[in-house]
C-alpha cells in the first residue's frame, strides 16, 4: 500500500470556506474541508460556539471543550456580532471572497439577518450555500430545534436499540451529528465539482433526521417492504446467529460466523464439533431461532479462557472476531497506531485527537492550526478583506466585533 505522503498541495487549496456553524455537524463538515486544504473563517458570537461548553466531569477545569477540540482544527475565528449594522457589513464582505459558506441556524434565521441563501446567490452564482437543519428546511416542523439525542429518538435510532426486554437506548456517542458532518461535506465537495464543470453554484440541504434515517436504510427498506417492525435485538445481529456478544474468561467478545461454513469452523475451533449437529442450531433459521440457548451453550466454552487467548484461537481460524475494548485499549493497540489514527494537532498547545479517516498517496495534512480561540483572528482576517487599521478600530468601537484578547 502506498504510504500516505505530504508533497503535493492539497485539494481543496484555494477554495474559502464561511463557517457559521455551532455545536458538532456543521463544524464537523468545516472541518473536514480544512482538513482537505481549504481556508475555513468560523463566524462566532461574543459567547462562542456552544460547543466550547460541552465538557465531561473529566475535562472540567481546564477551560476547553473535547467536543470543541475534535471539530474545529484548521479553522480561524472572527468574533461578530451579528445584531448589529456593522457587524453584517463584516459579514457580507466576508461571504463576498467566500466559494462556500455552511450555515446551521434554524430555517429562516439567515434570512432574517439578510443573507439568506436566495439573497447571496443572486448576487453570487458561484456561491456554495449549505445548510444543515434538525428537521429539514421544508415541511412543518422545519422550524425545530433538533439536537443528536433529539434526532436519534424521533427518527427510530433509539426504537432498534438496546435489549429486548429494555427500554430504547440510544447510541453512546453522537452518531447522526458526525454522520451529518461528513454527509454535508460530501455535499459541499460535489457542488465543488460541478461548479468546476458548469460554473454554478448551488444551494445545498441537509437535515439530521435525513441522515438517521438513511443510516437504516437496510431496516427501513425490510419495514416498508413487509410492514413489520423490527424488535430491539441488544447486541446480536437480528437476522443471523451465532453474530452476538459473548463472555469470556475475563472480558467479551463479539463472533460474527453465520454462514453454515464458518459456523462449523467456529464449532470445530472451540472444540464443540457436536453443535452443528443439533437439531436446534442446523439451520441458520433454527440457530436465530434458539439464540439464547446458543449463547448459552458458546459460552459455557468460551468462559473457560481468556479474551486473548479465543482471539488468536478464532481469527488463526479465519473467523470474524473482535474483542470489545476500551478507548485506553483503542490508544495503545498496534493497529491503530500503524495507522496513525491517533494524530497531534497544534503547535503551542498541542492535544491528541483522531485524523481524519481518509487518506491519500500524493498528500497529507498537517494539522498545525489548532482550534482557535474565540476572536483570534478577527483582526487579521479584517486586514485581509479589506479593513485597514481605523476601520477596525471603528469595529470594535461599535460592539461589532472583539479579538480573543478583548475577551479575556
Amino acid at each position: 500500500m502506498t504510504q500516505p505522503g505530504t508533497g503535493a498541495p492539497p485539494p481543496l487549496e484555494g477554495v474559502r470556506v464561511l463557517e457559521f456553524g455551532n455545536l458538532l455537524a456543521a463544524p464537523c463538515a468545516g472541518m473536514i474541508l480544512a482538513d482537505l486544504g481549504a481556508e475555513v473563517v468560523k463566524v462566532e458570537a461574543f459567547g462562542g460556539d456552544p460547543a466550547r461548553e460541552l465538557q465531561t466531569a473529566a475535562f472540567m477545569g481546564t477551560g476547553t471543550s473535547p467536543t470543541f477540540l475534535a471539530f474545529n482544527r484548521g479553522k480561524r475565528s472572527v468574533a461578530l456580532d451579528l445584531q448589529t449594522a456593522e457587524g453584517m457589513e463584516v459579514a457580507r464582505r466576508l461571504v463576498s471572497r467566500s466559494d462556500v459558506l455552511v450555515e446551521s441556524f434554524r430555517p429562516g434565521v439567515m434570512d432574517r439577518l439578510g443573507i439568506g441563501a436566495e439573497t447571496l446567490l443572486a448576487a453570487d452564482p458561484r456561491l456554495i450555500y449549505a445548510s444543515l437543519s434538525g428537521f429539514g428546511h421544508v415541511g412543518p416542523e422545519r422550524g425545530r430545534r433538533g439536537v443528536d439525542l433529539v434526532i436519534q429518538a424521533e427518527s427510530g435510532i433509539m426504537s432498534v436499540t438496546g435489549q429486548a426486554d429494555g427500554p430504547p437506548t440510544k447510541v453512546g456517542f453522537t452518531v447522526v451529528d458526525v454522520a451529518a458532518g461528513h454527509v454535508l461535506a460530501q455535499a459541499i465537495l460535489a457542488a465543488l465539482i460541478r461548479r468546476g464543470r458548469t460554473g454554478g453554484g448551488d444551494h445545498v440541504t441537509v437535515s439530521l433526521v435525513d441522515v438517521a434515517l438513511h443510516l437504516q436504510s437496510a431496516p427501513m427498506t425490510e419495514y416498508l417492504a413487509t410492514g413489520t417492525l423490527p424488535p430491539r435485538c441488544g447486541n446480536a445481529a437480528p437476522m443471523t446467529a451465532p453474530a452476538d456478544l459473548f463472555s469470556t474468561a475475563d472480558g467479551h467478545l463479539v463472533i460474527s460466523a453465520y454462514l453454515d461454513r464458518h459456523w462449523r469452523q467456529l464449532c470445530e475451533s472451540i472444540g464443540r464439533s457436536e453443535l452443528p449437529d443439533d437439531p436446534r442450531f442446523v439451520t441458520k433459521v433454527d440457530r436465530v431461532r434458539h439464540r439464547d440457548e446458543l449463547v448459552q451453550e458458546l459460552e459455557a466454552t468460551l468462559r473457560t479462557d481468556t479474551s486473548r487467548g479465543w482471539m488468536a484461537r478464532l481469527q488463526g481460524a479465519g473467523l470474524a472476531v473482535g474483542m470489545v475494548k476500551s478507548y485506553a485499549d483503542i490508544e495503545s493497540d498496534s493497529q491503530v497506531q500503524a495507522m496513525g489514527t491517533v494524530i497531534s494537532v497544534g503547535e503551542e498547545r498541542p492535544f491528541r485527537t483522531v485524523r481524519l479517516p481518509a487518506q491519500f498517496a500524493s498528500w497529507s495534512p498537517q494539522h498545525r492550526l489548532a482550534p482557535p480561540d474565540v476572536g483570534q483572528h478577527t483582526d487579521e482576517v479584517l486586514r485581509e478583506i479589506g479593513f485597514g487599521d481605523a476601520d477596525i478600530a471603528r469595529l470594535a468601537a461599535s460592539g461589532a466585533t472583539r479579538t480573543a484578547a478583548a475577551a479575556t
